[in-house]
């Protein structure tokens, strides 16, 4: 199997990818040793009296205090991210940003994230002050549907943020994909190109989005690095995704996840809060170790998310080999995004366990010849 990849890529992905494990414990020591001082100072304590000092206003009290802590919490890590990350990536000429297109992209995603934040912030203290026994469901739900209103919109209202969509050229490769789509019995409203180049030279391609906001995206990357029958291969998958119903099935699946976060949070929290002295269990000085909470369970649900994501992908290539014409292009498809992408091809336990949404790239082809 070796001889379908690249030899000088995979030197290059290994190089790669132990620098990147490497930054990781950077990361992850970073956020141990942040949580410890917070804890043992009692930091979010003395930043909320300090807001409270400033402003009487209880909404804008919030929303000052949520900025001030998100701030200071992420300010190492956006330094570890351009300084580790994205350096990296420029030398292994993985990003083609420039300094300030990156920098632009990260305040973006620092507003969503905020705005995301505070709106979540301002819901749990008005269910907890409210509805205190139920807090935890209503969450879970008002949750679930924000979460489906953000899968309907996000082609629409997400990625024209980042990246740019047009039409994908009349051509011969078009016509087979349209043509492949209605062998799938799948009907679509058009095919799109979506500019990755201007951010990355990595290739991909993906069916987004719910109901008549649903896009078939295609990255400007792959027409000239792929054959015809690779990226048809590399689209297959993702029509098998949307034959399968794996968008649907993923609709079940976080609402239940989130459900089981914020109760499990609902059992510990009144004691938490009272260990750290905070006035009322709803109290807005409490926000970042509801988030705490709230990732550290994730974390120990997610091999569960990613076991079922892991088997949707198995099954999505499964039914690309039965729809395209030649199962060895989704192979070499495959191979070849790993060495573009410089990924590890074989998975450890531990992101399998944590990390992996997709089989490792040597497993996946394994099992197409299986399946063959």
């Amino acid at each position: 199997m070796d001889n379908i990849f690249d030899s000088q890529r995979r030197k290059l992905a290994l190089k790669y990818n132990i620098e990147i494990k490497k930054h990781n414990w950077y990361y992850r020591l970073y956020y141990i040793l942040f949580w410890i001082i917070l804890i043992y100072y009692n930091f979010e304590i003395i930043l909320y009296n300090f807001v409270s000092n400033l402003i009487k206003n209880r909404e804008l009290k919030m929303i000052i205090y949520i900025i001030i802590f998100y701030t200071l919490y992420n300010f190492i890590v956006w330094l570890f991210d351009y300084f580790l990350s994205y350096r990296l990536d420029k030398k292994f000429n993985l990003s083609n940003q420039s300094s300030l297109a990156w920098l632009t992209d990260k305040i973006k995603i620092i507003i969503l994230n905020l705005l995301l934040i505070i709106v979540s912030g301002r819901l749990i203290i008005f269910l907890y002050e409210f509805y205190p026994e139920y807090w935890w469901a209503l969450f879970a739900i008002i949750g679930s549907i924000f979460m489906i209103i953000i899968q309907y919109m996000f082609p629409v209202m997400i990625i024209p943020i980042f990246f740019k969509l047009t039409s994908y050229p009349e051509n011969d490769l078009k016509k087979k994909l349209q043509d492949l789509f209605s062998r799938a019995g799948l009907k679509i409203e058009d095919i799109y190109e979506i500019n990755l180049s201007k951010k990355t030279s990595s290739a991909n391609a993906a069916v987004t989005g719910l109901g008549k906001n649903r896009k078939i995206l295609l990255a400007d990357t792959l027409e000239d690095n792929y054959t015809d029958g690779e990226i048809t291969a590399i689209m297959a998958h993702e029509i098998g995704h949307n034959v399968n119903r794996d968008q649907f099935k993923s609709i079940i699946y976080q609402p239940l996840i989130l459900l089981v976060t914020t109760y499990i949070i609902s059992l510990i929290w009144p004691y938490f809060a009272d260990w750290r002295g905070y006035d009322i269990y709803y109290s807005i000085a409490g926000l970042p170790f509801l988030v705490f909470f709230y990732n550290i369970i994730n974390y120990i649900l997610l091999p569960f998310y990613l076991l079922l994501r892991r088997r949707q992908e198995k099954e999505a290539d499964r039914f690309a080999i039965n729809l395209i014409d030649d199962p060895g292009d989704l192979q070499f498809a495959l191979a070849k995004l790993a060495d573009n992408n410089l990924s590890e091809i074989k998975l450890n336990l531990y992101e399998k366990l944590f990390k992996a949404s997709h089989p490792g790239i040597k497993e996946r082809i394994e099992n197409i010849r299986k399946y063959c």
